[in-house]
């Protein structure tokens, strides 16, 4: 038997993550579908009150009562795409596709699927979401997500919300936007890099500021221009290994390991789904690696030849800022665009606040010193050896 390869939608991890079972019969999946790859919520098409009694009436509800109908007309026919797959075991195949006569048959929209394409209805369905017009419009609010970590907006319902018409506005602009980002797509014959570098360019990524401080009504319109984005775990480890050259943790990096689920990250199994606004617990996690990781690249960084620097290029150790406050304040605009991309005057309020901010530490270090008859080291600060050693590359296997 010839397994009907149709990409994610018959992959294992796909199958497994959204099973079914011999009562749900493969529905799950048809919103998955409509889910991800047409930008369709399928629940929403039915979200006011259903009685639970409505359906007494009739032998086949789902069918023949109009108001079940209305979701089952849309669902059980994609369903019925994947009827080659077994209701038990979830990417085993049967030998002989079965539908079920009391649901609507398999197809897409209102096309029927051929009754010969039963063993291979995947392949099918495949073809027809591929040319549908949503399926680059979903493709792109998958980039739009990726990218800002937000949802794209969804159509306001309440027309008695006092911000009713900004939030449509807010919407008709995204969603306009939003098409012509997906038309160029298709017309670049489906280059996944036209949607990155359109969103990338776009104000809903780069926004940082408005000339004037907007009304209440403007704001609301804002809403999804230029939003911050919180770093899941895995982006925030690369992003301190870049910036400091060392990892929190030495080689195992604890933001991969011990404090992955605490910071908000997934583990694919009992946890898929990843924090998008941090709070106290993530907040503390990310102090606690702050005050580690700065005291490890510092005193591992002045190990390394100037040029080879990448916090510390413009100062030594013991310099002080008794007598080298020039250096210092550039060694510290320095830090300002390697750490936090601001690229300041070196006069700038705000390098003068980081030096103040130094002095009154350093000068409270050496206070500490001088009062402390042990106080000769630096403790973990002190080291003189890689944090992150090299480890060698594993022997090719042939």
């Amino acid at each position: 038997m010839t397994y009907p390869h149709a990409g994610v939608l018959t992959s294992p991890m796909w199958l497994n993550r959204f099973p079914t079972t011999p009562t749900n019969r493969n529905r799950h999946r048809a919103r998955k579908v409509y889910d991800q790859f047409l930008a369709t919520d399928v629940l929403a098409l039915a979200s006011q009150a259903i009685d639970p009694d409505a359906g007494a009436a009739f032998a086949n509800p789902t069918r023949d009562d109009a108001t079940c109908a209305q979701c089952h007309i849309t669902i059980d026919p994609i369903a019925g795409a994947f009827q080659m797959f077994d209701k038990n075991n979830q990417e085993f195949l049967l030998e002989k596709p079965t539908w079920y006569p009391e649901m609507f048959a398999p197809g897409y929209q209102f096309e029927l699927m051929p009754t010969d394409q039963s063993a291979t209805g995947v392949q099918w369905l495949a073809q027809k979401v591929a040319n549908d017009p949503r399926f680059s419009l979903s493709a792109t609010y998958k980039m739009y997500q990726a990218l800002t970590g937000e949802e794209p907006a969804r159509y306001p319902t309440n027309a008695a919300a006092p911000d009713y018409m900004q939030q449509l506005a807010a919407w008709e602009t995204q969603d306009t936007f939003m098409r012509a980002v997906a038309a160029e797509f298709v017309a670049d014959d489906h280059n996944l890099k036209t949607i990155i570098v359109k969103l990338i360019l776009s104000p809903y990524y780069r926004g940082v500021n408005v000339a004037n401080e907007p009304s209440e009504e403007h704001k609301a319109e804002l809403a999804h221009v230029g939003t911050g984005r919180l770093s899941t775990p895995e982006l925030l480890a690369k992003k301190v290994m870049a910036t400091t050259g060392v990892r929190w943790g030495g080689t195992g990096d604890l933001l991969n390991g011990e404090y992955k689920l605490l910071y908000g990250g997934i583990d694919s199994n009992a946890i898929t789904q990843r924090l998008t606004s941090i709070n106290q617990l993530m907040a503390s996690v990310a102090q606690r690696m702050a005050v580690e990781v700065s005291c490890s690249a510092t005193a591992f960084d002045f190990t390394k030849p100037v040029e080879e620097r990448l916090l510390f290029p413009l100062v030594e150790a013991t310099d002080s800022p008794d007598f080298q406050e020039s250096k210092i304040k550039a060694n510290i605009q320095h830090l300002h665009l390697r750490m936090l991309g601001e690229d300041l005057a070196i006069d700038d309020p705000e390098i003068e606040r980081t030096y103040d901010l130094y002095r009154e530490t350093w000068l409270a270090g050496a206070q500490n010193i001088a009062d402390t008859i042990e106080g000769k080291g630096s403790g973990r600060a002190g080291r003189r050896r890689t944090p992150t050693p090299a480890r060698p590359c594993p022997t090719s296997r042939s």
